[in-house]
């Protein structure tokens, strides 16, 4: 996808995971490639965090996002992924039949340590069970 089509669909300050499965689905390409792509655009202190099995796959931030999500960390179960792979919804469902509702979590439940920082937190169910996360950093985990 060429940098200047995509670039429209971005706002440089706030980027959600409503509109990167809004670009996925406007340009045909999976959700995970367009977060990535959206990560490269923005100056927003969010990541997108791509979850296989309960476990971190791969992650990638903006350089404002200063919360650290190990690879291969198992899912706090107080996360929105950890609820959509317990549950049915994220086995074999598409995007669209997700609940995109975006919740507040303390930014440790990601990898933040002992950071008193919360995180905005939006997840979808992907096929094959696995789950994407979109995070922005609120308050002193954005600092």
């Amino acid at each position: 996808m060429p940098r200047p089509i995509f670039e429209v669909w971005v706002s440089h300050d706030d980027v959600c995971l409503e509109l990167v499965c809004d670009a996925a689905d406007r340009f045909g390409m999976p959700a995970d490639s367009a977060a990535l792509r959206m990560l490269g655009l923005t100056r927003a202190p969010c990541a997108a965090v791509y979850t296989v099995d309960g476990r971190v796959k791969w992650w990638a931030r903006t350089l404002a996002f200063e919360v650290i999500v190990p690879w291969g960390r198992r899912v706090d179960e107080r996360t929105r992924a950890a609820a959509l792979h317990s549950s049915s919804a994220a086995a074999g469902r598409g995007r669209r039949g997700g609940d995109m509702r975006t919740t507040g979590i303390a930014s440790a439940a990601w990898g933040g340590g002992e950071e008193e920082g919360e995180l905005l937190e939006t997840a979808i169910p992907l096929p094959g069970g696995h789950v994407l996360t979109w995070l922005v950093s609120q308050g002193s985990a954005a600092r």
